[in-house]
């Protein structure tokens, strides 16, 4: 290697620029984005199986997959992104959309641009890449000095990379590189997991509730009772859910049932005043008018119902 020095004059284009770009991105590249969709769509099934086993399928709605759909479509953005910003990048910094005079030799790289010189020694040298487009020698993490093939014959890319694997040290840079990768692997997946969790609390239970109110309101009580069983499933803590589940059953003439929905509504919420009015009208029409009248009047010692006519027969 002694005394070896080769010249570059090389001239990059937009595209040069692009492909060393979308260099840092490995998750687009065809395997390991079939890998890492593969992983998603598992991580998200077992994520999601303790949700089917609680609601049943009668509370799953198709759109509860959006977050599915997030990673690619961010993917999608971050192209353009990409592009745009390279583009602009390109036009308005000379030192990469100008001619480059690149000197190498056993005391570094010597790099002539237009009103700029830089002139790493080996030590300076973070690391490199050698790619199909070209080689890339990092003086920083996403800093890096663009070879293109196209510039390099067979006798200078063989000299250029010997040099590079004798002079650099990467060993500590790699340390220092899987350590941010693990970094920003486990930030990505507690997002995401967090985004399935929020998704699957509260999105999920809100179109449920749409869904059984709407179910409710055009008379549909068997459906509606089982939506409203999902939710229970879903927050077991929500007295409002057994209450409306009451209702239904009610109406459907499950009255046993419903007379156990209202108590337990009562043990979540004593004071809930619509849970003894639905109860009132599950002790009437269980034939226990005593009941009946007693929480009918609870009913209006809270706010809630105005009259005890039609339950006490006054």
């Amino acid at each position: 290697m002694e005394n070896k020095e080769i010249k570059l004059n090389i001239q990059l284009t937009e595209t040069d620029y692009m492909d060393f770009q979308w260099s840092h991105f490995s998750l687009f590249r065809t395997k390991k984005w079939i890998s890492f969709s593969v992983f998603l769509v598992i991580l998200y099934g077992i994520l999601y199986t303790p949700y089917i086993l609680k609601v049943g399928f009668t509370g799953i709605d198709i759109s509860i997959f959006w977050p599915l759909l997030m990673f690619p479509v961010g993917l999608i953005c971050m192209y353009f992104l990409l592009k745009y910003r390279t583009k602009v990048a390109f036009k308005t910094d000379s030192f990469i959309n100008k001619p480059q005079e690149i000197t190498v030799n056993e005391e570094g790289i010597y790099v002539e641009a237009y009103r700029s010189n830089i002139n790493p020694l080996w030590t300076d040298i973070y690391k490199y890449n050698d790619t199909k487009q070209g080689v890339y020698i990092y003086i920083a993490d996403l800093k890096a000095m663009i070879i293109p093939n196209r510039f390099l014959n067979e006798n200078d890319k063989m000299v250029l990379l010997e040099f590079l694997k004798t002079k650099v040290n990467t060993e500590k840079h790699i340390t220092q590189s899987k350590k941010s990768v693990r970094i920003r692997t486990a930030l990505y997946a507690a997002m995401l997991i967090g985004i399935f969790f929020y998704s699957f609390k509260n999105y999920n239970s809100n179109k449920l509730e749409d869904k059984a109110y709407e179910l409710q309101e055009n008379h549909n009580f068997a459906e509606a009772e089982r939506t409203y069983t999902a939710l229970i499933n879903l927050n077991p803590e929500d007295e409002s859910n057994y209450i409306e589940r009451a209702c239904c059953k009610i109406s459907l003439n499950k009255i046993n049932s419903a007379v156990l929905d209202c108590e337990t509504a009562l043990k979540l919420n004593p004071s809930n005043g619509r849970a003894y009015y639905i109860y009132a009208y599950a002790l009437i029409n269980d034939g226990r008018q005593p009941e009946a009248c007693k929480a009918i009047n609870k009913s209006i010692q809270l706010g809630y119902a105005t009259t005890t006519e039609k339950i006490c027969g006054e």
